[in-house]
Order: C-alpha cells, then sequence, then structure tokens
C-alpha cells in the first residue's frame, strides 16, 4: 500500500511551505513509526530523504506553489512529484530535449490544446520514478521511458495491473 497525504494552503512562501511540509513529514513519520517524536532523517547521494531509525518506511514528499504531497510505503521505495498546471513551460522544446525520442513524438502529435497537460502529467511520473529510486533529474528524464497513448495517457492507467509500462534504463 502507498498512502499519499495532500497538504492544501501549506504557506505564501517558500519558507512557510518548507516548514508545513517538514511539520506534516515529522507528524505522519511519527504516526507511521508510532513514535513520541520525529526521528531524524537524512538524505541519499541524490538527495532523497530518509529516516535511518525506520528501514522498513520509505517516504517522499513534493510542493509545489502552496500545495505539498507526501507519500508514505512500507515495502517498496516511493516516489511522488506535484507540479502547477498553470506552470509556464516550453512543452516541445523540453520534450525534445530532456523526453525519449518516442515520447517527445507522441506529444507532438497531440492536439495543441492536449500537449500541455499531457506533458505535464509525464513528467510528474517520470520525476517520481526518479525520486522512489533515489537518482536525481541529473540521472536523466530520458532514461524513464513511459509508453504514452494516441490520447496522451502515460502507461499505468490499468489499475488492476502490477506492471506498469515503464522501462528505466
Amino acid at each position: 500500500d502507498v498512502h499519499v497525504w495532500h497538504l492544501a494552503g501549506a504557506g505564501t512562501r517558500a519558507p512557510e511551505v518548507a516548514e508545513s511540509s517538514r511539520r506534516a513529514l515529522d507528524t505522519l513519520l511519527c504516526a507511521y513509526a508510532g513514535l513520541a517524536c520525529a526521528p531524524p532523517i537524512e538524505r541519499g547521494p541524490q538527495g532523497k530523504p530518509f529516516a535511518p531509525m525506520l528501514p522498513d518506511l520509505h517516504f517522499n514528499l513534493s510542493h509545489a506553489g502552496a500545495d505539498v504531497l507526501l507519500a508514505f510505503a512500507r515495502v517498496e521505495p516511493v516516489g511522488v512529484d506535484l507540479e502547477r498546471v498553470d506552470r509556464r513551460v516550453e512543452v516541445e522544446a523540453i520534450a525534445e530535449r530532456h523526453f525519449a525520442p518516442a515520447e517527445a513524438a507522441a506529444l507532438a502529435r497531440l492536439a495543441p490544446g492536449r500537449r500541455r497537460e499531457a506533458f505535464l502529467d509525464l513528467w510528474t511520473r517520470k520525476e517520481a520514478v526518479l525520486k522512489a529510486v533515489g537518482a536525481g533529474l541529473s540521472y536523466g528524464l530520458q532514461r524513464v521511458e513511459f509508453a504514452v497513448d494516441a490520447q496522451g495517457s502515460a502507461g499505468g492507467q490499468d489499475s488492476h495491473s502490477r506492471e506498469a509500462p515503464v522501462a528505466i534504463r
């Protein structure tokens, strides 16, 4: 099981959001671990947070604007990403440069009105995978490749399947 928590309205400035997300993380770590206070958190080589005292509890967080997502899992590493839908982004240029060729081509075939949403969906999936495996963006978004259908939906749509159509190179 993966539990995802959404903290809306975490603040109006970056320091407030960071403080709110840290308090929420500490509270949830205490609850999941059955501890009275939050355990120390360290960071892996690429910056992924972990609690050495809780080797079987995996967690990750992301924030965008005033929103924060926190994810927790007991068995497998977990990653989560959150992006603002009103974020200004050069979809075609970024996809061509940072996505796998098949993904960029799939996005280019979409109607212009669908491209941005599909791009952000794909971006968040890719970043969440990289965060789950403990790799940073420098590992390369193009090395995490999703199957993208004709409507722009990235793999993993079948909730009954344990295998998502994603390749990590």
